[in-house]
């Protein structure tokens, strides 16, 4: 791997700079590195190849990284925290795929590695306040995440296709409480999912401003609540654009439109259902300004449809 700095003992990573490096500025890259500090640092033009970060990790290619990652991470089990990445093919990277297995870790800092971790379903310690922006794929990418995955206040700014992509071709989890994305005139994805590889996506408060579709589906729950989502022309607000997810919750969601033009605050693409009993005809768009919580799909289906 062609890493700015690697890390595999425990270590303190505090108010450092990676500019330019060919692969990835800061990793933790075998998937045992644990209670390590990544905090206040910053990657910024980390190109990479631009290639698929899924593709680069497996054979043939056997490049983590290579994709060019701002910060790209194996191990979970650390403090991710107040981190920014900037002009890179993609900020953060979270692969919960090909990690090492069968190491033991300290079960207490400075102690003897007594405990075996599982790398796969290890989640960070604390996940807050990072930063991507100004990327070419997005902000932030997460891979195969276990279900307690989970990350507090998350900015996600002018990225070129999307702000945060979650499942991208591999099954994924993601819990956010406090979100704040930002996209110029409708030109890129806000956040991206699809049913086929994300599992739930729950969002919990902050705001989705000028996103092309400020939101996408996932397999088994989609949560957005708390959330202003400022949708530009032609932009639409929530958009189940393959199989809807099994719950759908919106709640407590305000809607505004920038413009004239048609409210696509929430679509159903064609041939959904919204439950066993109500089949959706070829297309279905709400248009309310102020969803009352706790709306489910079920509760959807009887309208206001216009």
């Amino acid at each position: 791997m062609g890493a700015r700095c690697t890390c595999h003992a425990r270590l303190l990573r505090a108010d450092n700079v990676s500019d330019s490096f060919v692969g990835a500025g800061f990793i933790t890259e075998d998937g045992y590195e644990v209670r390590n500090v990544f905090e206040r640092n910053f990657a910024i033009n980390i190109p990479g190849n631009g290639k698929n970060g899924k593709q680069e990790l497996d054979p043939p290619s056997n490049i983590p990284g290579g994709e060019g990652a701002g910060f790209w991470f194996h191990g979970m089990q650390n403090i991710f925290r107040d981190n920014v990445a900037c002009n890179s093919n993609i900020g953060f990277q979270f692969f919960y795929i090909n990690q090492v297995t069968g190491q033991k870790v300290p079960s207490m800092p400075g102690g003897p590695a007594d405990t075996l971790l599982d790398p796969t379903t290890a989640i960070p310690i604390e996940n807050a306040r990072n930063v991507g922006f100004a990327c070419n794929t997005g902000g932030l990418e997460v891979w195969n995440s276990p279900s307690a995955f989970y990350i507090n206040e998350l900015s996600a700014w002018h990225s070129r296709d999307q702000q945060i992509n979650m499942g991208n071709g591999q099954p994924a989890n993601i819990t956010v409480k406090g979100i704040h994305v930002l996209a110029q005139g409708g030109a890129a994805g806000g956040l991206h999912s699809n049913a086929a590889y994300s599992v739930k996506v729950d969002v919990d408060v902050g705001e989705v401003e000028g996103c092309a579709v400020a939101a996408l589906d996932a397999g088994d729950l989609v949560r957005l609540a708390n959330l202003r989502i400022v949708i530009p022309p032609g932009g639409t607000g929530y958009n189940t654009d393959s199989v809807h997810a099994r719950q759908t919750i919106i709640d407590n969601v305000k809607f505004e439109q920038i413009g004239t033009g048609p409210k696509k605050f929430i679509v159903y693409g064609a041939g959904q259902e919204l439950d066993s009993r109500n089949p959706a005809p070829e297309l279905r768009v709400m248009e309310q300004s102020q969803y009352r919580p706790s709306v489910h799909c079920q509760e959807l289906a009887a309208g206001p449809w216009r």
